[in-house]
């Protein structure tokens, strides 16, 4: 065996490599040797060598015994390399595909952000939109959050489909109703919008005034504040009903009918309400009626008298036959509604929870059966007695009531006819038979002089007015109206029992 003793090498470790290995004709090794130290130069402990003992390898000793190996060794050249450099292409393949990786994400992430800012920017379109289609301030979300003193639960006066509504003050002093679309409203966008299109361009004394609205965040609608609130607060209120005398009852009746013209006539759109009952009659510092609640309000276009539809919505006891059984709405139906407002501002009853103690009719049939009888002033309310100086002027708006809820839309007068019938003493129309009258029996409610209850509704529909039609056959009936035959199911829903008698 050779030894070559070498402390510095200066060579390239292959190369020196070459150096190593065993001449098996020879029987010469050749392997390197560390010094003793820097001052002896004999040979030390360490040793590096070629193993060519199965797959040739290197190395390294103290001794005998073995500190490191380093292979398999070719003989030509330093095969770790081609190791090292397959560990190096991975670890650089690695790299590239955490790069990749890295673009891509920032690719995506930009994709996901540029569809966000595409969203943001045609939903802030959209609003602009609305903002273009209507001539209202738009108020900040942050000055109705003032003035609201952050929709405080002291400062929320009422609740509606629409969402609730606060009562704020602006900065400059000015009281505001606020009505905050609510996220579980059965109304949603469109009627907020229906109601700022419609409200924007109606102006009208009678007319509640729109002051602004808000499409910040939320949608919001800002009018002026009407601090007597609603009219069912107080014909419907025994106590607070006479602090409405009978001159300020015809005028607030007036003032509804004058509303009500300018909606179907004289304003720039042709507007429907089809809802308009006491609670959507606000009252002013000085009692003066304004409508409001235009969200399922429709506009009929040029000659148009009316529409049809399948979504039927407003207040049952206020809504016309046409409208309830069919869907068929017109400025018919809102004189319908009229009518029976108009009696129940008379009456101080509610034509739904009207009960007497002599019959099961309900207000409409009462104010029949007493104008019928030549007892329409028994209709009045009780404290209309000693502010009634004009017994003609109630009785002629029980009359035009009358007039207002007839059963065909043909045989109603338009509201231009009911301003004039209300403001002038010209005779009046006789008011037909309506068209259909229900009676019912609520045992469940207290009725005036009776105790009597049960756990049934019991509802009594006369027909009155006899038309040809091929339908009534399949009842048994021959040849007579059955507009209130097709109401059935839409009663019997309610659980009702139903006695259904036909006047011939």
């Amino acid at each position: 065996m050779q030894m070559i003793t070498i402390q510095r090498i200066s060579y390239g470790r292959a190369s020196i490599f070459q150096l190593l290995g065993k001449n098996f004709k020879t029987g010469h090794e050749v392997y390197l040797s560390a010094w003793k130290n820097n001052n002896y130069h004999a040979p030390g402990e360490f040793t590096r060598t070629i193993n060519p003992t199965g797959y040739p390898q290197v190395l390294t000793k103290s001794g005998t015994n073995v500190l490191n190996r380093i292979g398999p060794w070719n003989g030509l050249r330093w095969s770790r390399a081609q190791l090292e450099s397959h560990i190096e292409s991975e670890v650089g393949s690695t790299r590239k595909k955490a790069k990749i990786l890295a673009v891509s994400f920032s690719l995506l992430m930009a994709t996901i952000l540029l569809i966000l800012i595409l969203l943001r920017y045609k939903r802030k379109k959209k609003k602009l939109k609305l903002s273009e289609d209507i001539v209202l301030p738009l108020f900040p979300f942050s000055a109705i959050t003032r003035a609201t003193n952050n929709f405080s639960f002291n400062n929320k006066i009422g609740e509606g489909g629409f969402g609730p509504v606060y009562k704020g003050v602006l900065e400059e002093g000015q009281e505001i109703a606020v009505k905050r679309l609510s996220r579980t409203s059965m109304q949603g966008h469109d009627e907020y919008k229906n109601e700022v299109i419609y409200i924007s361009k109606l102006l009208h004394r009678n007319l509640v005034r729109l002051l602004g609205c808000c499409i910040q965040g939320e949608n919001m609608l800002i009018y002026e504040y009407m601090p007597n609130k609603s009219l069912d607060s107080y014909i419907f209120d025994k106590t607070k009903s006479k602090l409405l005398d009978w001159p300020k009852q015809f005028d607030i009746i007036n003032g509804i009918a004058r509303g009500l013209l300018y909606l179907h006539q004289y304003s720039r759109l042709r507007i429907i309400h089809r809802d308009l009952k006491a609670s959507n009659i606000l009252l002013d510092t000085d009692m003066n009626p304004k409508i409001s609640d235009f969200g399922i309000a429709r506009n009929v276009a040029g000659n148009d008298i009316g529409a049809k539809t399948r979504n039927v919505v407003g207040t049952h006891g206020y809504m016309s036959p046409e409208y309830a059984i069919d869907g068929i709405f017109s400025v018919k139906s809102d004189v319908f509604s009229f009518g029976v407002l108009l009696l129940e501002i008379v009456s101080g009853k509610r034509n739904r929870r009207f009960v007497h103690q002599d019959h099961n009719l309900n207000l409409l049939g009462h104010a029949w059966k007493l104008y019928k009888e030549d007892r329409s002033l028994e209709l009045a309310d009780e404290h209309l007695a000693d502010s009634c100086n004009i017994i003609s002027q109630v009785l002629r708006s029980i009359q035009v009531g009358l007039l207002c809820f007839q059963q065909h839309p043909d045989d109603r007068p338009s509201m231009f006819s009911v301003v004039q019938m209300l403001t002038n003493e010209s005779p009046l129309h006789k008011a037909k038979e309506p068209g259909f009258l229900i009676e019912r029996n609520l045992f469940d409610e207290a009725k005036s002089g009776s105790q009597t209850s049960s756990s049934k509704n019991e509802f009594t529909i006369t027909l009155l007015d006899p038309r040809t039609t091929n339908n009534i056959r399949d009842f048994g009936l021959n040849e007579y109206n059955t507009q209130m035959v097709r109401a059935l199911p839409l009663l019997m829903k309610r659980n009702l029992r139903l006695n259904v008698s036909f006047i011939i």
